[in-house]
């Protein structure tokens, strides 16, 4: 990926903050993977675990697994971008803006409710494996920000905060190499640390009590 200095040039100054922000994520989802994955992209996995944890999102009731489910699939959206291995090819701070861009166009227009279809149509496309693939990762997670955003309400700030905490809780699962077609961390070994806690306390609210 282009990450050299001179990579925010061109992009607004009151952009430059959350392109920083989705570039470190990226880098954490990078790292991730690299410990479990191959770098070799497997469309029906991708889609897969997008679908799976999108699906989470939609069905959730409490905000915190809304949260927690939007989270993941931004999660899961920069791996597939990572697995990918389209670096040279693609510039992924002025694609990050490209994305936020889009995101805006639909504050503009209030147009909310044509994003979950979007982000659908979106994850269907990455089967394809064509060179709209790796915009569309980047082009999910903003539009998961986005619904946390209209949603819950956070900022974005916020949200790459809480993409932080799920991210924290990824790291306390097990490292195992899995093969390029497996979901990894099936089990997630005894040391895993959930985000719930965390993100409630992000939210200032208290977690749904357990029937």
């Amino acid at each position: 990926m282009n990450e050299h200095n001179g990579a925010q040039q061109g992009i607004p100054v009151h952009r430059q903050n959350h392109v920083a922000k989705m570039l470190e994520f990226y880098r954490r989802v990078s790292n991730w993977n690299s410990k479990r994955y191959e770098r070799e992209h497997v469309q029906e996995l991708a889609y897969k675990l997008l679908t799976e944890e999108f699906t989470e999102y939609q069905e959730a009731l409490h905000p915190v697994h809304k949260l927690d489910g939007l989270c993941d699939t931004a999660f899961v959206a920069l791996g597939v971008l990572w697995k990918l291995d389209v670096e040279g090819d693609f510039d992924l701070a002025h694609g990050i803006h490209s994305a936020f861009t889009l995101a805006d166009n639909f504050h503009s227009m209030k147009g909310s409710a044509y994003v979950r279809p979007l982000v659908i149509g979106m994850i269907e496309h990455i089967l394809r494996h064509d060179s709209y693939a790796a915009q569309f990762c980047l082009d999910i997670t903003v539009l998961c920000a986005y619904l946390a955003c209209e949603e819950l309400p956070i900022d974005a700030d916020t949200f790459f905060e809480a993409c932080h905490i799920v991210a924290d809780s990824n790291d306390t699962k097990a490292v195992k190499r899995t093969a390029s077609h497996v979901k990894a961390n099936i089990d997630k070994g005894t040391s895993f640390v959930p985000p719930e806690q965390r993100l409630a306390a992000l939210l200032n609210i208290d977690l749904p009590k357990e029937k």
